[in-house]
């Protein structure tokens, strides 16, 4: 049995550089296999289809389903709003460094430790693996259920459903536009030493002092690209390290 994971993927604000690739790794997958199915994300797919129909796919297809919601990732809410609307098992999770979200404080959830701290890891598995068997053997019950909550009908897919010529065409053409960015992305240099950047106000380069509305006073460490996206490293005189994406950098130069 397959256990689809919504999680996010690329890096996030306030998060070292490949923090939730982790997650997945030490915690949720060992928790999942732990549960007794076979974990699988969205980076993962070896379908040649294109991505959004391919993670549509499995958000239904999945026996079991486990949501990450740290960070509150808007593709993360946008995946479980659909897994949802189906009425299918879902457990959720988030880190301890995230709220509660709103719309949904009412269904159950457990928390983890985002320090990966290896006493703390094996703890964080043991929980959520207890967590995915009891939602897997209570989903008749509507554990985490926005169907059972609002007492609508869940959402049903017609047998053997077919997309149009014109979904077709336009679905191929984003498979096409899709490889072509990723070829060039791969052409591009990962890092590049010595960048500098502009924000909304000044240019910021290495060696700059900086101030961040939370974590205070830094100094600009290394900027570099993942993607199209600018990462700068900033040391934090009482926060230490933290890798921040600059269009949500906020980072203002110390004069």
């Amino acid at each position: 049995m397959k256990c689809f994971v919504i999680m996010p993927i690329s890096d996030a604000e306030g998060y070292s550089i490949g923090h939730f690739n982790r997650v997945y790794q030490y915690l949720l997958r060992p928790a999942i296999e732990k549960a007794g199915f076979e974990a699988i994300r969205a980076d993962e797919i070896e379908e040649t289809n294109f991505i959004v129909l391919d993670i549509v796919q499995h958000l239904l297809s999945a026996e079991m389903c486990i949501c990450d919601l740290s960070s509150k990732n808007p593709n993360v809410l946008y995946e479980l709003g659909i897994r949802q609307a189906f009425n299918l098992p879902v457990c959720l999770i988030k880190d301890d460094l995230t709220s509660r979200i709103f719309d949904i404080q009412g269904f159950r959830d457990c928390e983890y430790s985002s320090s990966l701290r290896i006493d703390e890891v094996q703890d964080g598995i043991d929980i959520i693996a207890a967590n995915i068997k009891s939602t897997y053997s209570a989903k008749e019950t509507n554990i985490n259920s926005l169907v059972s909550l609002l007492g609508v009908s869940a959402a049903t897919l017609e047998a053997n459903l077919h997309l149009s010529p014109e979904i077709t065409y336009v679905t191929e053409m984003l498979k096409d536009l899709t490889s072509k960015i990723t070829n060039l992305q791969e052409r591009l240099p990962n890092t590049a030493s010595n960048m500098s950047y502009r924000n909304q106000e000044c240019i910021l380069a290495i060696g700059d002092y900086v101030i961040h509305e939370k974590f205070g006073r830094g100094l600009i460490k290394d900027i570099s690209k993942s993607g199209r996206e600018e990462i700068v490293k900033v040391e934090f005189e009482n926060f230490g390290e933290k890798a921040l994406m600059t269009k949500f950098g906020k980072l203002q130069k110390e004069l």
